[in-house]
Formats: C-alpha cells, sequence, structure tokens
C-alpha cells in the first residue's frame, strides 16, 4: 500500500521539478541579461573614457605645437614664414601628431599648405583706407563704408556707410563701435557682413569643402581677376587687424627721419656712408618737396639699388614709434596686393614674379620701385618687407585616431620672447586634412607618406 502511494505521488513530484528548473533557467536569464547590461554598460564607460584621454592627449599636443611655433618664431623672427613645409607637416610626440597648417591663396582650388601665415601679407582692417577695401573679392562701396564707420571715432556717417542710427534700429540692437577691431571675428557685427561673406560658403562644413564650387553667389564683385574660389573663400584668410611694426632698424635703434632739419641728418647718414661727394649729387636732384615715404626719396635722388639697400632699413619720414597695417610685399597673396592703390593685375602679376628674386636679409622693398618705377612712389608708404606677427592653424591628433584639436594661435614677435596675442579653438569647425589620414591612423598603419598638398576647405 506504501508503495503505491509513492508511485501516485511521483507525478506531483516531477511538476515541482520542473517548475523548479523553469525558475531556475529564468534566474539565469534574467542573470545573463543583467551581465550582459552591465558589461555593454562597462564597454561604453571604458571607450568614453578611452575616449576622454585621447580627448586630453590631443589638447596637449596642441599645446606643445603652440610652444613649438613659439620656438621657431623666437629663431626666425623676421622670416618664419618662409621655413619649409617639412617643419609643419605631421611633427610627430609620444601621442600623437600635429600639423600646422594655411590656406593655399594661389590656388584656384580650396587647399591647404604647411606652414605660418603671415599678417603683414594681410590688409589691415584698422588702417586700410576706403579704396584699399574695395579692391578684396567681393567688397562693394557700402560695405567698405560700414568698415569705417564701425572703426573711426565719430558719428559722422561715410557715404553708404552706418553708424549707430542703423544699429541700434536692429531687432537686438547695439552701438556702432567707433573704435579700433579687436578681432578679425568683429567683422560679424558690422552692416551687410555674414558667415558666408567672411568665412567662405558653407560655412558650416568648412572643413570638408570641395573644390568644385560653382559660379555664383551672394558676392558681388567689384574687382578684376577674382576666381570662384577667391569668392568661396570669404575675406578672413586675407584680412588682420595685429599687422605692426616698431619704427627701427633692425637693432632696435631709432631710424633717421629724411625730412627733418632740412635733410641734414640724411645728409650725413649719406656723406657718412657713401662720402660728401656722392651725398651731394644724390641730394641735388631731389628737389625741396618733403619726400612721401623712403621709395620716393630712392626715385628721386636717383640711388642705386645697393646704394638704397645699404640704409633702408634705418631712415624714415615718420615719428610715429609703430607703424601699423603696412603689407609686407613679399608674402602677400596677389588678392591682397591688388588692393595697394593705383595698381593693375599687371603690376600685381610684375610684383608677384619679381620678389622671390629680389628678397634679400635687408628686406628692402627698393626692388619694388625697379620693378614699377611709375608707381612705387605712391605705395611707398603702404608696404614693407618685414613681417612681426604670424597665425597658425594648429591640427593635432591622438595616436589612436580617437580625438583632435585645432586651434589657431597669433605670434607677436617685436619683443625679445614672442608671445601668443590670440587664441581660438577651432575644433567644432571638423577636421580639416583628409579622411585617408584618420584612416590610416585608426587602422594603426601610422601617417600616410604622400607629400600632397591637404584637401579640403578652408577656415
Amino acid at each position: 500500500m506504501h508503495h503505491s502511494n509513492d508511485n501516485l505521488s511521483a507525478p506531483g513530484r516531477g511538476r515541482r521539478r520542473g517548475a523548479v528548473f523553469l525558475i531556475v533557467l529564468w534566474v539565469i536569464v534574467i542573470l545573463t541579461s543583467v551581465v550582459l547590461v552591465m558589461s555593454r554598460g562597462m564597454r561604453t564607460e571604458a571607450q568614453a573614457s578611452a575616449n576622454q584621454v585621447s580627448m586630453l592627449r590631443a589638447a596637449a599636443i596642441e599645446r606643445a605645437a603652440e610652444q613649438y611655433v613659439l620656438a621657431l618664431v623666437a629663431q626666425n623672427p623676421a622670416t618664419a614664414y618662409m621655413l619649409p613645409e617639412d617643419y609643419f607637416r605631421a611633427y610627430e610626440l609620444r601621442d600623437g601628431w600635429f600639423w600646422v597648417i594655411r590656406p593655399d591663396l594661389e590656388s584656384n582650388e580650396l587647399t591647404y599648405v604647411f606652414g605660418l601665415a603671415d599678417e603683414a601679407g594681410k590688409l589691415n582692417l584698422n588702417t586700410a583706407s576706403n579704396e584699399m577695401l574695395l579692391g578684396l573679392p567681393g567688397m562693394y562701396l557700402e560695405m567698405a563704408a560700414a568698415i569705417i564707420d564701425w572703426r573711426d571715432s565719430d558719428e559722422n556717417i561715410t557715404l553708404g556707410g552706418a553708424e549707430n542710427e542703423h544699429y541700434l534700429m536692429l531687432p537686438r540692437p547695439y552701438y556702432c563701435k567707433n573704435e579700433p577691431f579687436e578681432t578679425v571675428e568683429e567683422l560679424l557685427l558690422v552692416r551687410d557682413f555674414t558667415p558666408e561673406i567672411l568665412w567662405g560658403r558653407n560655412p558650416t562644413a568648412r572643413g570638408q569643402i570641395s573644390s568644385a564650387f560653382g559660379s555664383g553667389g551672394a558676392f558681388s564683385t567689384s574687382g578684376i581677376g577674382f576666381t570662384d574660389a577667391d569668392l568661396a573663400r570669404g575675406l578672413y584668410d586675407l584680412l588682420t587687424v595685429y599687422s605692426a611694426e616698431p619704427n627701427t632698424d633692425i637693432e632696435g635703434n631709432a631710424r633717421v627721419n629724411i625730412n627733418n632739419n632740412d635733410r641734414q641728418q640724411l645728409f650725413q647718414l649719406l656723406v657718412n656712408e657713401f662720402g660728401q661727394a656722392r651725398a651731394e649729387e644724390m641730394l641735388a636732384g631731389a628737389g625741396t618737396q618733403p619726400f612721401r615715404n623712403v621709395l620716393d626719396m630712392y626715385i628721386r635722388t636717383g640711388m642705386q639699388p645697393a646704394e638704397f639697400d645699404a640704409i633702408y632699413d634705418r631712415i624714415t619720414t615718420t615719428t610715429a614709434r609703430v607703424r601699423r597695417g603696412l603689407i609686407n610685399v613679399n608674402s602677400a597673396p596677389r588678392q591682397v596686393l591688388r588692393c595697394l592703390p593705383g595698381l593693375d593685375e599687371n603690376d600685381v602679376d610684375a610684383l608677384m614674379s619679381q620678389r622671390g628674386a629680389a628678397f634679400q636679409d635687408t628686406f628692402s622693398i627698393g626692388w619694388v620701385a625697379d620693378v614699377l618705377p611709375e608707381k612705387a612712389a605712391a605705395i611707398g608708404g603702404l608696404i614693407t618687407g618685414r613681417s612681426f606677427q604670424y597665425s597658425a592653424d594648429i591640427v593635432a591628433l591622438s595616436r589612436d585616431g580617437r580625438a583632435f584639436k585645432r586651434c589657431r594661435i597669433v605670434v607677436d614677435a617685436r619683443e625679445s620672447v614672442p608671445r601668443i596675442v590670440y587664441r581660438k579653438d577651432l575644433t567644432e569647425r571638423g577636421w580639416p586634412l583628409g579622411q585617408e589620414v584618420l584612416q590610416s591612423v585608426r587602422a594603426q598603419e601610422g601617417i600616410p607618406s604622400y607629400a600632397a598638398p591637404l584637401i579640403g576647405g578652408r577656415t
């Protein structure tokens, strides 16, 4: 009887065992799911941590690149923009690489080259005349006048310009500054200026701009010889507020004002350099009118090129301690040289073709008078052969390719120790080099060995 009861209870025990098995199975499933979720979360956290570490490394590399640029400028204060591209191409550090790039303004495509940009090779917003501003690609009368009114100290409206009457009527009103520009980006506060005009078309994709822009757009050019690329780039890379040089010679000594004391100081300088007879001969043909600038003196005295080069750095026609906005004819692109008053395309071509052969360690601009004898005196007070400020567009990449940092700095080398006077983070504008660089680094293949110009847009 007892044996029969055990047989009758077996199915019940089987059902209970099945229920326990199902419960255990569900517990295993739940625990497995929890483990998977936690693993995924841990993996995500690990990836986020790795990305954060890479970002910090990229930022550290960028800061190191700034110090590298400062050191190069300190060693080459007058010619840093002439340093070979290899100084700035994929410079390797322990945790990654950095590049220093600048837009290739001589190309008809929106490409980069490696190196520093000379701020004296740009048009200074605070010193350029209305006529010079109108030489810029896409510039028209009202825009140039608005720039003049923004920076001048009065409330008088330049023809076509804008003062408080305009800015205070805006939906979000503000006052016309009536003081010098502090940055080029400040142009966005000036009437008629937009990000497209300043930065170029499609500004949100500046790091990936195609070189195949079509013609047409928001620009109406008042100049000649401008290409679609000139207009597509925008104005930013042609403008500066930093160009300034001390009115001293290369050793820091005061210059001789050639118009002072009835030219007695100039006469004494010429006697010391070339002898009294030659000094008298030079000044005899110069006439009595004050010299407009040093090139005017060069032409009117009948100096030989070597004679002018010997004294160029020691003479001046102004008492100003600092000369602002002079354009370096040895580095300025043709888009900026066009802004010099009275020059046409043939004149610009002549300057571009001769300046490489004419450049000397004296930084003399006498060669300009030899190339443009009829026009040199008119522009002599607007040009220079020296440079003191440089901008660097730095791109830093972590070794694993997870993160990059991009920053633009401007370095002032007027003092014995160069210093950074402007710094702006450009990382949000995207990766400006070719995608193959990122792909190669992420595949642990290192930096591609090709030496072609960088592809992509501009900033």
